[in-house]
């Protein structure tokens, strides 16, 4: 059973006030993943390791081993890079 994510935000939804885009939120990229916490549209999570478990739970309704959440958690560490300097993001 996958598991209610339980948010009180309606996403896309508070922007358009389409019935359609309740729960749709913009997905960021995932370069640099590893330097950008908290993690989530609310920011209800520290750490990366956190994030990928309750994903797991979220999104394929199972609990992944350590080992697993650790292998993933490395691979998202390797789509690191080059931080842009502050002056560069653009933030709407």
């Amino acid at each position: 059973m996958i598991e209610d994510s339980k948010t009180s935000s309606l996403g896309r939804y508070n922007v358009t006030k389409r019935e359609r885009d309740k729960y749709f939120f913009k997905v960021p990229s995932l370069r640099n993943i590893e330097h950008t916490a908290p993690y989530f549209h609310d920011g209800r999570v520290l750490t990366l390791h956190e994030a990928i478990e309750v994903m797991a739970l979220l999104q394929l309704g199972r609990k992944f081993t350590q080992k697993e959440v650790m292998q993933i958690e490395e691979f998202l560490k390797s789509l690191s890079g080059d931080m842009p300097a502050s002056k560069d993001i653009y933030v709407p």
